[in-house]
């Protein structure tokens, strides 16, 4: 059975829309951002008898940990939905225009279901850029930690 499922992308959380392909929706839920969340979302998808092969995703963002987590858990049907497809798409359906984060999954499901091709799918790229990237978020990493640390050192020395 073939589910599209729109991925309203936020720091904190993620609503999430799953729709059949009649455009039926199947599931509306909100997961946070963290490693349960995202088990959780497997497990929604699993409880609908649907496979990670049967699955078409659509995300707002382009880099995120959700896409690195489902590409590794073996989605590979999946496309970036630029954040401006979706207000345009929001204006035609409703008269105000007002955003919702539920309503903007319900508009990502329903973009992958019917304009696909209108989106940009998403791969991973290169071993090569792999690597880069991992070594470019572990430097962002280390750069915090310098901070954090030097704040810390700056303090003990201000109440000493």
């Amino acid at each position: 059975m073939q589910v599209y499922i729109g991925i309203d992308w936020s720091k904190s959380k993620h609503d999430i829309c799953i729709q059949n392909a009649e455009g039926i929706i199947l599931a509306e839920f909100c997961v946070p951002h963290s490693s349960e969340g995202f088990a959780c979302l497997v497990e929604r998808i699993r409880g609908l008898g649907a496979t990670p092969q049967d699955c078409f995703v659509a995300i707002e963002c382009s880099y995120t940990l959700l896409i690195d987590f489902l590409w590794a858990n073996g989605f590979v049907h999946i496309w970036i939905t630029p954040p401006n497809r979706v207000q345009a798409e929001r204006k035609t359906r409703t008269s105000s225009g007002a955003k919702s984060d539920p309503g903007d999954a319900g508009i990502i499901a329903d973009l992958v279901r019917t304009k696909r091709d209108l989106l940009q799918p998403w791969s991973p790229g290169s071993a090569i850029l792999q690597r880069i990237q991992i070594q470019v978020r572990h430097i962002g990493n280390l750069t915090r930690d310098i901070v954090r640390q030097t704040n810390r050192l700056r303090d003990l020395l201000l109440r000493y």
